[in-house]
């Protein structure tokens, strides 16, 4: 399990600057890891639909409704990075708005909101230590490809572990993405939209 320094000091390596204790160490490479190191950690979190990083919740309902165009409100939990399922659907697979995301609120025309969403592993009390290696791998050239510039002002190294980065971000996500299953819809769900799904499919 890979903890914030151990990323940091691998993105260091990629760079060929010193290692580093912790992230307050009184030298540059650790003002600068620390300072770039949790945004490299979020892209990562919202290019993808991480099982390591996948939390649940009921939101309840904000009693202030939408101004327009969805008749309820909930609000987004704090650690909220991106959604996975909404309603024991997947917003993806479908071609119609089931919810719109404006400021800290899902704004839809639900009257349940289930949610299935990326945490932000790096708020509050996230653990970095459950991302995978390769997700790992994905996460610190990101970051490497931040320091080239602020550390070395090499603009070929910081294209070059650019084009890395990306390319583990689609490995990562590939292997991520093995073994994934689309539950069976559930037609005891309180979702509209699947009710409707199901009744058309029926006849």
């Amino acid at each position: 399990m890979a903890s914030l320094v151990d990323i940091a000091n691998f993105a260091l390596g990629e760079v060929a600057e010193q290692t580093i204790n912790t992230l307050e160490d009184s030298v540059k490479p650790a003002r600068e890891a620390k300072r770039y190191i949790k945004q490299s950690i979020r892209e990562v979190l919202a290019a993808g639909k991480w099982k390591c990083a996948r939390e649940a919740a009921v939101l309840s309902q904000d009693a202030t409704a939408p101004a327009f165009g969805w008749q309820y409100a909930y609000e987004l939990p704090a650690d909220f990075i991106r959604m996975v399922r909404f309603n024991d659907v997947d917003p993806d697979a479908v071609l119609n708005d089931l919810f719109e995301i404006r400021g800290t609120r899902i704004e839809t025309d639900e009257s349940i909101c289930k949610i299935v969403y990326i945490e932000d592993l790096v708020f509050g009390d996230g653990d970095v230590g459950i991302m995978p290696p390769l997700m790992v791998k994905a996460v610190y050239l990101n970051l490497a490809a931040k320091l080239a510039w602020v550390m070395q002002q090499n603009r070929t190294l910081k294209e070059g572990l650019e084009e890395a980065a990306e390319r583990a971000l689609r490995r990562a996500k590939a292997t991520d993405a093995q073994d994934e299953f689309m539950p069976l819809v559930d037609s005891s769900s309180t979702s509209q939209w699947i009710k409707g799904r199901i009744a058309s499919t029926n006849g």
